[in-house]
């Protein structure tokens, strides 16, 4: 009799594992079903947009060569294109930030008075070599730019 209770409690057991691992199973399936669905949404956002701002682009160039007055449109076109993207793609991270990500939010962004760190960014020489190109100054004081501005001149 007690080799049937420690068999039988060893066989719920493994029952118990067996569902617990489906259910893994089901949710790292759903998980990866929502980031592809998301991944796809994204591209189409983004990729929409940007054919429109290339297309934009590449009649403001030609416009320019022939009758600059004829580049303001597609140059309008293209500021609402790429504003309408920034606000789609502000939109879906914002849908998948974590609760917890509410404090990055908070973070103080670089600004523009950090522009020649910036600038250092992309002449400092990573081995040290003496006589690396390096910006002489930045004339002037950074123009008024609002914080996305700002911080997206730090983006890479």
């Amino acid at each position: 009799m007690a080799v049937e209770l420690v068999g039988g409690g060893q066989g719920r057991c493994a029952d118990r594992g067996r569902r617990r691992q489906s259910r893994e199973d089901e949710v790292r399936h759903r998980v990866a079903e929502e980031r592809l669905r998301i991944a796809r949404e994204l591209h189409d956002v983004v990729a929409h947009h940007m054919a429109v701002i290339n297309v934009q682009a590449g009649a403001a160039v030609y416009a320019l060569s022939r009758q600059p007055e004829a580049a303001e449109p597609p140059l309008n076109h293209i500021r609402r294109a790429s504003g309408m993207v920034l606000k789609e793609l502000a939109a879906i991270v914002g849908l998948l930030r974590q609760p917890g990500d509410a404090e990055a939010e908070h973070q103080p962004q670089p600004g523009l008075d950090r522009l020649p760190e910036l600038l250092e960014t992309f002449t400092a020489d990573p081995a040290g070599h003496e006589g690396a190109d390096r910006p002489a100054a930045v004339p002037g004081r950074p123009a008024a730019a609002g914080a996305t501005g700002a911080g997206a001149a730090h983006r890479p």
